[in-house]
């Protein structure tokens, strides 16, 4: 299920997309408040992982264009 809220990561940085999506869903009846609370669970754990994830995407696009 997509819950709407994207993490981007290039080469300038992260930032979240669709946060005010998001917030109309809620509003709207079309996310539960269960789904509220893992989406705010989700970007708590990534926003504090955010280096780590980061180095693990930027390992895992390497590999993958090494491997072409």
């Amino acid at each position: 299920r997509d819950l709407l809220l994207d993490l981007w990561v290039d080469g300038t940085g992260a930032r979240w997309e669709d946060a005010e999506e998001v917030e109309e869903a809620i509003e709207a009846g079309a996310l539960s408040e269960a789904d509220a609370r893992r989406i705010a669970s989700a970007r708590a754990v990534l926003e504090r992982g955010l280096s780590r994830v980061i180095a693990e995407a930027r390992g895992e696009l390497s590999r993958i264009v090494a491997a072409r």
